[in-house]
């Protein structure tokens, strides 16, 4: 069973592409521990009745890092309250550029799947990708990106999972290529170092 948890409906960034372009981003009142629990009650319920032994948990947004700590109490509460015979999986959709050592730490020894959204390279990030002040995004995500190779290629053995996630303007399909080509030049190469 699939879930897909809207941790809040704020965000950092103003792209140019975002399907909430112009709509209202705040968040409701909602008391999380009875959201949690609720959820949770839910998860159980439906699990039951479709026989599902797994949940893939998925926190989307806005921007979900925001919310950070309700991320963890939610992980916290579901770790311990989801039923034995059912195995939770978490992952989050995040623009990365709120991301912290610390919370890198927690997401990995947490086993949560980090999607991390990266458009290209500096000419689309300064079109597509900026800060609500319209400044480009690009060194934000290449300092994380850095952070999260240094922290944990480290140890090659590691389960921490990053995907990279893109979204792409057809006409700039090879520039938006050429970040994730150079990202995976210096993993690899980082790599080949250890041996």
């Amino acid at each position: 069973m699939k879930l897909s948890i809207w941790v809040t409906k704020t965000c950092n960034m103003a792209c140019s592409y975002c399907y909430e372009e112009g709509l209202i981003r705040e968040d409701t009142g909602v008391c999380e521990i009875d959201y949690i629990e609720k959820t949770i009650e839910f998860i159980n319920t439906m699990c039951y009745k479709t026989a599902s032994k797994k949940i893939f948990i998925k926190f989307f947004g806005g921007e979900p890092l925001i919310k950070f700590p309700f991320i963890k109490k939610f992980v916290e509460i579901a770790n311990e309250k989801i039923d034995d015979k059912i195995t939770p999986f978490y992952s989050i959709t995040t623009n990365g550029t709120l991301m912290t050592d610390d919370m890198l730490i927690w997401l990995k020894k947490n086993n949560v799947e980090c999607a991390l959204s990266i458009d290209g390279d500096e000419e689309i990030y300064s079109i597509n990708r900026r800060y609500k002040n319209r400044s480009s995004a690009v060194a934000s995500i290449i300092i994380i990106a850095e952070k999260f190779y240094m922290k944990f290629l480290k140890n090659i053995r590691t389960s921490f999972i990053l995907m990279l996630r893109m979204n792409l303007v057809l006409e700039k399909l090879l520039s938006g290529l050429k970040i994730i080509r150079q990202l995976l030049h210096r993993i690899v190469l980082f790599i080949f170092r250890k041996f």
